[in-house]
């Protein structure tokens, strides 16, 4: 497997099954910002909040080939094994990119769990749920809402450098100053560093730790 971050703004995400697997597949969609459809007979509470909201299109009836027309990505995550292995059949007949949740084969990706602060997205995947999770809670406590802060700092301050009358190499001196051990030992440790002073003027030395973020 190859980790990479797949773009699914605006793309069509169909979603097979309407049980609690379905549920975390079709949030994880939605921070994404897909276009779900989720197909099933019946659903989790939490799916139907979402459709009468309109957040996602929910079909309440079995699945058939023709729903994976048009769709970008196919989740399996019904209860079915024979349903499973259906829609993973239209989705490689349709050319959908497929994801078995329903651990019933060999899909083309799978959604990893993920902690995600502002900007900044770890994502593990580790073959064993239970490790994966674990995994994920050791993330989440350790990068917590300081490092998507910081990230978003930096995306700020990459943005007004490649704006500035720099040179490369200055911009690359700049950015590694910012992502020195001793600021990332500032935010590890919490704290929240000042907005910084325009690139052009101060791109590093204005960004104090323990500094309040205006």
């Amino acid at each position: 497997m190859l980790p990479v971050a797949l773009r699914l703004e605006g793309r069509r995400a169909v979603v097979v099954g309407g049980g609690q697997a379905a549920v975390l597949k079709v949030r994880a969609l939605l921070r994404a910002g897909a276009r779900v459809v989720v197909v099933a007979p019946e659903a989790r509470p939490g799916l139907r909040v979402l459709a009468a909201r309109g957040a996602i299109e929910l079909q309440r009836r079995p699945f058939a080939p023709a729903d994976a027309a048009g769709a970008f990505l196919l989740v399996t995550a019904a209860g079915d094994p024979a349903v499973n292995a259906a829609a993973a059949l239209a989705a490689r007949e349709q050319g959908a990119l497929l994801c078995r949740a329903d651990g019933g084969g060999a899909g083309d990706l799978q959604l990893m769990a993920a902690v995600r602060q502002g900007p900044l997205t770890l994502a593990v995947s580790s073959g064993a749920p239970a490790l994966t999770r674990a995994l994920r809670r050791r993330l989440a406590a350790e990068y917590g809402p300081a490092w998507g802060e910081y990230a978003a700092l930096v995306g700020r301050l990459r943005r007004q450098l490649q704006a500035a009358p720099l040179s490369a190499a200055q911009r690359q001196s700049a950015l590694r100053r910012l992502c020195s051990d001793e600021l990332l030992a500032h935010v590890a440790a919490g704290e929240r560093l000042g907005r910084p002073a325009p690139a052009a003027a101060a791109p590093v030395s204005a960004v104090q730790p323990g500094e309040a973020g205006r």
